[in-house]
C-alpha cells in the first residue's frame, strides 16, 4: 500500500509538473498571441490612417481635377460658340452678297432701259433746244435785220 501510494505520489507529481509546463506553455502561447494581437492592431491603425490620408488626398485631386475640367469645358464652350458665331457671321455676308448681287442683275435689264430711255430723252431734249435755239435766232436775226431796214 505505501509502495502504492508513493507510486501514485510521483505519478501526480509528474502529472502536475506536465500540467505546470504545459498551463506555462499556453501562457507562453497567449502572451506571444497577444503580442501578435497588438501589432496587428497598430499595423491595422498605421494603414487606416494611410487609407484616410489617401483618400483626403484622393478626393482633393477629384476635386480639383473636377473644377479644372469645368472650367476647360467652359472654355471649349466658348471657343465653338465663338467659332459657331463667326461662321454664321460670315454665311451672313455671304447670302447677303450674293442676294445683293442677284438683284443688281435681275434689275440690269430694267437700269438699262431706264438709261437708254433717259438718254433718248437727253437726245429729244437736245433736238428740241437746238430747234428752239435755231428759232429764237432766226426770229433774232429777222428782227435785227426788220429792225435795220
Amino acid at each position: 500500500l505505501f509502495l502504492l501510494r508513493f507510486e501514485m505520489n510521483q505519478k501526480l507529481l509528474r502529472q502536475k509538473v506536465d500540467f505546470e509546463k504545459s498551463i506555462k506553455n499556453h501562457q507562453t502561447t497567449i502572451g506571444e498571441l497577444l503580442e501578435d494581437k497588438k501589432l496587428l492592431s497598430e499595423k491595422l491603425e498605421a494603414l487606416l490612417s494611410d487609407i484616410r490620408t489617401k483618400e483626403t488626398k484622393f478626393t482633393s485631386r477629384v476635386h480639383n481635377l473636377t473644377k479644372t475640367n469645368e472650367i476647360e469645358l467652359r472654355k471649349q464652350k466658348e471657343i465653338i460658340l465663338a467659332a459657331e458665331k463667326a461662321r454664321r457671321e460670315k454665311w451672313q455676308a455671304q447670302e447677303c452678297k450674293a442676294i445683293k448681287d442677284r438683284t443688281i442683275r435681275g434689275m440690269e435689264p430694267e437700269i438699262k432701259k431706264m438709261v437708254d430711255r433717259h438718254n433718248t430723252e437727253k437726245r429729244q431734249l437736245q433736238v428740241q433746244h437746238e430747234a428752239e435755239l435755231q428759232a429764237s435766232t432766226s426770229s433774232f436775226v429777222c428782227r435785227l435785220q426788220f429792225s435795220l431796214m
